[in-house]
C-alpha cells in the first residue's frame, strides 16, 4: 500500500517526507490553503510515477515499511496539468469540439503536422522555383546556359573549331558537340598555356612540312671528326730550325729557301740525282757526275734531317676541306639548318688559313711564326651545338613522317588543352551552376521527402484518431450526475468529432466556461480509468488516485453535483478493489466537510454491504507549514478562519499569504455584507442607513472610498484572472504595504459596524482591540491630514 512520498522541488525547497495515507486508511482527504503546496504534492506524485515534471527535482513513493513503492502503473493524478493536457476545446468553425485524452494530444500533433506541412509546402514551392531556374536554358544560372557559353568559346575562327580544321586539313571548322565539350571540360593540363601553344605551333609546322614533302625522310647530319691539335700546330710554327755552316753556293741555296723557293730546291735535287742528267736544266751548262754529287751534297746539307722532320710534322697539321651534304634538310625551314651550313663554311675558311700558314712555315723552316690565331675549335663547337639541335629536328620530322597519325592526335590533344584554358572561366561557371543545381535539387528532394514523411505521419495520426473510441456514454452519464440533467451538458459524436451540447444546442467555443471544462475533465478522468476493458469489470483493477481540487473556484454553483459524482466514484473504486486508494486535496474547508460526509457514507456502505465483516477507514488531514498534520477541528467555521487569516496578515504575519489575501478580504466582505445586511459590497458602500451606524463622518467618507476600491479592483480584472486561471487575488495590483493597510481597513470597517461580531470571530487572538483601535486611529489621523504609521 502507498504510504508516503519523499520529494524536493516546487514549493518545497528542501527535501520533505510527507505521509499521504495515515495508518491503514485507504481514503485520505487533505485540506490546505491556496499556496500551501497541494499542487506541488500532486506533481511530485506524477514525477515519482515517471512523468516529466520540470520543477520537481526528485520524488520517491514509499510504502508502510519505507520501501520504494514500485507499483506506479496504477497511479493516476487529476490536477490542473491533467485538465490542460487531457481536455482540449477546439473550434471547427462553428462548434466547440471536445478533444479528450490521447485524442487531444493527437489533435495537437495533427495540427502541428498540418502547420509544418503547410510551411514546408510553401518552402517546397520556393525550392521548385529555384530548381526550375537551373533547368531554364535561357537563365544565366543554368548549367545548360553555361555550356552554351562554352560552346561559343570553342566555335568559330581563332578557337578550337578552326584549329581542329587545320589539323585535319578540313574545309570548314569542326563541329562542337556535347562529347567534345565534355572531353575539353575533363582536361587537366599540366603545362602552362604558353608552353602548350609553343608545342602546338611547332608540331603544326612539323605536320605541314611532312605533308608538303610527301612524307620523305631526311638523312641524318654528319658529326665532324677533324684531326686538329692547335697546341701542336702553334709549337711547330714557333719552332726555330738551326742553320748549318755553308759555302757560297749553299748560302745561295739557303736564300732560295728563305725566299720560299723550297720546291725549286727539291726539284733541283730530284733532277741532279738522276744518272742521265748531263746538262743543267736551269742554266743549260754541262755538268759532270762529280758536279752533280757536289750539288746534291750541298742541297742535302741545306736541307738537313731536322728540316725534313719539321716539314713532315707540319704537313700532318694540314686538314682537308670539309664537304657536308645538307640536301633535303631545307624542308625543315629550321634556323639550325642555316646555322650548320654557315658554320661549315667558316670551318673551311679556318682550315684554309691553317694550310696556308703550314705551307708558309714549310717554305721558311728557319723562320718561326708566332702571330698566328685560329678559331677552328670554336667553330667546330658551334657546329656541334647547331648540328645536335638540327639532328633532333630531323629525328622529330622523321618520326612524324613515320607516325603522322600520332602527330595529329598529339595536336588534337594540345588543341583541347589550349581550348580548356581559353574557356576555363566558363567551365568554372558551369561547374558552379552544376553544384548549385545539385544543391537545389537535393534541397527540393529533401523537401519532397519531408512532405511525404509528414503526410505519412499525418495519415498515421489521423488513422489512430479515427480508431480512438471514447466512451462518450459514460462521460455523459457522469455529466448528468453532476448537473442532475440529461441535456445540461453532453457530448455527441458527429462525423468522428466530439461536439459539445448545452441544453440541446451546440456550444460555441468561447461560451464554454472554465468550470464546465473542469467538470468535463473530471468526468473523463473517471471514464479513462476503465477504458480498454470490459464495462462490467468497472474499477476492478487496483487504482491509486490523487485528485487535486476537484471543486475549483469556478465550480461552486455545481459543487453539490461534483460532490455527488465524487461520492459515487470513490465508493465504486474503494469497494471494487481492496487495494485501491484515493487521496483528495482541497483548498476549500467547506469542501473538506463535504468530503468528510462522503468518507462517512462510503465507510458505512462498505461495512453494511459486507455485513460488518469488512471495513474501510479514511483520514482528514491538513497541509500547514509544509507538513501534513491531522485535521483537528470537527467543525471549523470557515468564515472565522478566513477573517483570522486577514487579521494575521494585517498584523504583519503570514507573509506567504500575500498572493491570496486579496481574495480572502473580498470573501470576508462578501460574507459579512450578505449574511448581516443581505447586500453586496457595492451596495453596502453606498447605503447611508448602514454607514450611519459608524457615526463618524470622517470614517463614513473614508470607508465609502475603501469599498469602492475593493469593488473596482475586483471587477476590473475579473475577466483576465478567469481566463488565465489565476488565484483571483483581487488586490494583486497593490504593493505589499498597501495590501496590508487594506487588510487593516477591512477589519476596522467591520469592527466599527459590529464590534461584537469581530471580537467573537477573532476569539483566541492576542491584543485584538488594541491593534484594531490603533488602526482606526491611523485612519482618523489620515482623515485629519497626519501621516499614518503602519
Amino acid at each position: 500500500m502507498l504510504n508516503k512520498i519523499k520529494f524536493k522541488g516546487g514549493f518545497f525547497n528542501e527535501e520533505e517526507e510527507l505521509k499521504l495515507f495515515m495508518n491503514e486508511d485507504r481514503i485520505s482527504f487533505l485540506y490546505g490553503k491556496n499556496g500551501s503546496g497541494k499542487s506541488t504534492i500532486s506533481n511530485a506524485v506524477r514525477k515519482a510515477k515517471g512523468d516529466v515534471v520540470d520543477d520537481i527535482v526528485q520524488a520517491t513513493l514509499l510504502d508502510k515499511e519505507d520501501m520504494a513503492f514500485v507499483d506506479t502503473q496504477c497511479i493516476h493524478v487529476f490536477n490542473e496539468d491533467y485538465v490542460s493536457s487531457r481536455v482540449k476545446i477546439r473550434d471547427d468553425g462553428l462548434n466547440a469540439i471536445i478533444l479528450l485524452g490521447e485524442l487531444g494530444n493527437l489533435e495537437d500533433k495533427i495540427l502541428d503536422l498540418e502547420l509544418r506541412i503547410e510551411a514546408e509546402s510553401n518552402r517546397n514551392t520556393e525550392l521548385k522555383t529555384a530548381a526550375g531556374e537551373y533547368r531554364d536554358k535561357d537563365n544565366i544560372k543554368s548549367p545548360s546556359n553555361c555550356k552554351f557559353q562554352i560552346n561559343l568559346g570553342l566555335s568559330g575562327n581563332g578557337h578550337w573549331a578552326e584549329r581542329e580544321k587545320i589539323i585535319n586539313n578540313g574545309k570548314r571548322n569542326a563541329s562542337v558537340t556535347d562529347k567534345v565539350i565534355d572531353s575539353i571540360i575533363a582536361m587537366q593540363p599540366a603545362e602552362t598555356l604558353a608552353d602548350l601553344r609553343k608545342r602546338y605551333e611547332e608540331n603544326l609546322q612539323l605536320l605541314n612540312q611532312v605533308i608538303a614533302n610527301e612524307a620523305a625522310q631526311i638523312r641524318s647530319t654528319v658529326k665532324l671528326n677533324v684531326p686538329y691539335n692547335e697546341k701542336v700546330l702553334q709549337n711547330l710554327l714557333s719552332q726555330k730550325v738551326e742553320r748549318p755552316t755553308l759555302s757560297d753556293r749553299e748560302q745561295y741555296l739557303l736564300q732560295l729557301i728563305d725566299d720560299g723557293k723550297l720546291d725549286q730546291i727539291n726539284e733541283m735535287k730530284s733532277v741532279f740525282s738522276k744518272e742521265k742528267t748531263k746538262k743543267c736544266p736551269f742554266c743549260f751548262q754541262k755538268i759532270s757526275d762529280q758536279g752533280k754529287r757536289d750539288l746534291i751534297g750541298s742541297i742535302e746539307k741545306v736541307l738537313s734531317k731536322e728540316v725534313d722532320i719539321h716539314e713532315e710534322n707540319l704537313k700532318k697539321c694540314i686538314i682537308q676541306e670539309l664537304n657536308i651534304d645538307f640536301s633535303g634538310m631545307d624542308v625543315l625551314n629550321s634556323p639550325n639548318y642555316i646555322k650548320c651550313k654557315n658554320v661549315v663554311e667558316e670551318i673551311n675558311r679556318e682550315i684554309f688559313k691553317i694550310r696556308e700558314i703550314v705551307l708558309k712555315k714549310i717554305n721558311h723552316p728557319y723562320t718561326p711564326i708566332t702571330d698566328f690565331e685560329s678559331y677552328l675549335i670554336d667553330k667546330l663547337e658551334q657546329y656541334e651545338l647547331f648540328r645536335t639541335k638540327l639532328q633532333q629536328e630531323i629525328e622529330t620530322y622523321n618520326n612524324a613522317v613515320k607516325k603522322i597519325g600520332t602527330l595529329k592526335r598529339n595536336l588534337t590533344t594540345d588543341n583541347a588543352a589550349i581550348a580548356h584554358y581559353e574557356v576555363s572561366r566558363d567551365i568554372e561557371l558551369w561547374k558552379q551552376a552544376l553544384a548549385d543545381q545539385k544543391k537545389a535539387d537535393e534541397a527540393l528532394k529533401e523537401s519532397d521527402e519531408k512532405i511525404k514523411n509528414l503526410n505519412d505521419e499525418l495519415n498515421v495520426l489521423k488513422s489512430r484518431k479515427k480508431n480512438i473510441k471514447i466512451a462518450v456514454s459514460l462521460i455523459n452519464k457522469s455529466l448528468r450526475y453532476v448537473f442532475f440533467s440529461k441535456d445540461r451538458l453532453e457530448i455527441k459524436v458527429e462525423d468522428d468529432k466530439y461536439v459539445l451540447y448545452a441544453h440541446g444546442k451546440a456550444v460555441k467555443p468561447n461560451n464554454v466556461s472554465v468550470g464546465e471544462r473542469n467538470i468535463i475533465a473530471l468526468c473523463y478522468f473517471f471514464t479513462e480509468l476503465i477504458m480498454n476493458q470490459e464495462a462490467k469489470d468497472g474499477y476492478s483493477k487496483k487504482l491509486i488516485l490523487v485528485i487535486d481540487d476537484p471543486v475549483s473556484s469556478f465550480d461552486f454553483e455545481n459543487k453539490v453535483g461534483i460532490m455527488s459524482l465524487l461520492k459515487a466514484k470513490v465508493a465504486d473504486i474503494i469497494k471494487t478493489n481492496p487495494e485501491s486508494q484515493i487521496l483528495v486535496m482541497t483548498h476549500d474547508i467547506q469542501c473538506l466537510y463535504d468530503l468528510q460526509k462522503i468518507g462517512d457514507e462510503v465507510c458505512n456502505e462498505y461495512k453494511r454491504e459486507s455485513n460488518g465483516q469488512k471495513k474501510v477507514t479514511y483520514a482528514c488531514c491538513e497541509l500547514k507549514n509544509k507538513e501534513i498534520i491531522p485535521f483537528r477541528y470537527t467543525k471549523r467555521n470557515e468564515y472565522s478562519e478566513i477573517l483570522k487569516d486577514v487579521y494575521d496578515y494585517a498584523c504583519g504575519k503570514n507573509e506567504n499569504d500575500a498572493l491570496i489575501v486579496g481574495n480572502s478580504m473580498r470573501r470576508v466582505m462578501e460574507a459579512f455584507s450578505t449574511f448581516v445586511y443581505k447586500k453586496g459590497i457595492a451596495e453596502i458602500s453606498c447605503d447611508d442607513t448602514i454607514l450611519q451606524q459608524i457615526g463618524d463622518k470622517d470614517y463614513i467618507d473614508y470607508f465609502k472610498n475603501l469599498m469602492y476600491r475593493l469593488v473596482l479592483n475586483g471587477d476590473s480584472h475579473m475577466l483576465e484572472r478567469t481566463n488565465s486561471l489565476d488565484d483571483m487575488d483581487y488586490l494583486c495590483f497593490l504593493s505589499d504595504e498597501e495590501r496590508r493597510r487594506t487588510a487593516q481597513e477591512v477589519i476596522c470597517f467591520i469592527y466599527l459596524l459590529n464590534k461584537r461580531h469581530v471580537l467573537a470571530h477573532l476569539e483566541g487572538k492576542q491584543n485584538i482591540e488594541i491593534n484594531i483601535q490603533k488602526w482606526c486611529a491611523d485612519i482618523k489621523s489620515f482623515c485629519a491630514g497626519d501621516e499614518i504609521t503602519i
